[in-house]
């Protein structure tokens, strides 16, 4: 129920919830929290992260939890919804790298399939040099406030050393790609 009330209240439907291959954790590790899957480019899962549903600023535990780092998952080498947009991001000729997972799904509902986004990490070499592999134009659309703007400025340093084609899409202050 708390799954399915917290996918509602963010706007998130059932089918995209399948699609993103979304679920729930009662207990465990993870417990309490929608947990989001990372595929590899074959499809695999090879991580997740949690999200708690019963969060706030005064919790004793952290709002986000990732797998552990292992052989397959490094933060800053997953792209989530890599599997669901590469052919959308060859088709279109570039891709939308947003900020955070809900964003990702929000957009992917308004028929923006060639968007992703990492796992609570900053843009990355790593990151650059997956992406380049499907595209060679970048378009950066993060959060409307400094830390956002912030952000733009460290991956469009990134960017330019990997000679990817770069946009950016500058959002007003208090908004992001999932308002």
């Amino acid at each position: 129920v708390e799954y399915f009330s917290y996918l509602s209240e963010r706007g998130i439907s059932q089918d995209t919830a399948n699609t993103f291959g979304l679920g729930y954790c009662v207990n465990g590790f993870f417990g309490g929290r929608i947990t989001y899957p990372f595929y590899d480019l074959s499809g695999n899962i090879i991580g997740h992260t949690g999200r708690a549903i019963e969060w706030s600023k005064e919790s004793q535990y952290p709002k986000y939890k990732n797998s552990a780092e292992n052989i397959l998952f490094h933060k800053e080498r997953v792209i989530f919804g890599i599997q669901q947009a590469k052919r959308s991001i060859a088709e279109k000729g570039f891709v939308y790298w947003v900020e955070g997972q809900n964003d990702v799904l929000s957009l992917h509902q308004r028929e923006v399939l060639n968007v992703v986004c990492g796992s609570g990490t900053a843009f990355t070499e790593s990151h650059a040099k997956i992406l380049s592999r499907f595209t060679n134009t970048v378009t950066l659309l993060f959060d409307g406030d400094t830390a956002g703007r912030n952000a733009i400025l460290k991956a469009i340093k990134i960017l330019l050393r990997q000679n990817i084609n770069i946009n950016v899409i500058l959002l007003p202050d208090g908004e992001d790609p999932d308002t």
